[in-house]
């Protein structure tokens, strides 16, 4: 949960970074996971 938060708040500084663009960023990473999980992850 601490990576996750420490990861919304690097997306949250920068200007120009939304959700849509954090979510896209984040795709890679999601891609290789279970469905489950990447879902709880969201």
């Amino acid at each position: 949960m601490t990576v996750g938060v420490l990861l919304g708040l690097v997306v949250g500084i920068f200007p120009g970074l939304g959700g849509i663009v954090g979510l896209s960023l984040l795709i890679p990473f999601l891609h290789g996971m279970d469905p489950v999980c990447a879902a709880v992850t969201n």
